[in-house]
């Protein structure tokens, strides 16, 4: 996390969390905020303004260029999430979740501003890129009131691209629920 890292329980409320950035040649995860394997406990983001915020990797995965989150259960409320990043150099790892990006955790997306966010790799990736607003990958969801408007997502020639607006994957035991949200102006 550029701004903020959190490994247990916390309420992140009413803050303006901008122009922070996670580079490094390995992978980079979380320009704005990273919670990482909150389990007996849950994080809630609320009325907060990410902004700016980026993961720039050169030699490894790049994810959530405002919001990484990991092994974790929480809310994300009422926030706007603008103009935040993820990109990598490297030619075979994937860029994920221009705005948020989840694994393997329980969470809530209400009543979100998520817009004009992006990832991006260099031409010739042999890998694609996923959600430029949301990547969301074996994660139980509620996902809903958000806006999701002019997100990105810019791959190599070599492979396609997907998900402007969001990419969920998820496995057997997971399940995602998308409703009532406005998706505009993605690519």
């Amino acid at each position: 996390g550029g701004g903020i890292y959190c490994t247990s329980g916390a309420r992140i409320c009413h803050n303006r969390i901008q122009l922070n950035a996670v580079v490094s040649n390995q992978s980079t995860f979380g320009g704005g905020i990273a919670c990482d394997h909150i389990a007996n406990s849950q994080f809630i983001l609320e009325q907060n303004t990410l902004e700016r915020n980026s993961t720039r990797s050169g030699q490894g995965a790049s994810s959530g260029g405002a919001i990484f989150i990991e092994s974790s259960t929480g809310r994300i409320v009422m926030n706007t999430i603008a103009t935040n990043s993820v990109e990598t150099n490297a030619t075979q790892w994937h860029g994920l979740g221009g705005g948020i990006a989840c694994f393997r955790s329980a969470l809530a997306v209400v009543q979100n501003s998520i817009t004009s966010n992006s990832v991006s790799v260099p031409n010739g990736s042999a890998h694609a890129n996923y959600g430029g607003g949301v990547h969301s990958y074996d994660v139980v969801l509620e996902f809903s009131k958000n806006s999701i408007v002019n997100n990105r997502v810019q791959g190599s020639s070599l492979v396609s691209s997907r998900g402007g607006g969001i990419v969920v994957s998820e496995t057997a035991s997971r399940q995602a629920r998308i409703d009532a949200n406005l998706f505009k102006g993605n690519s």
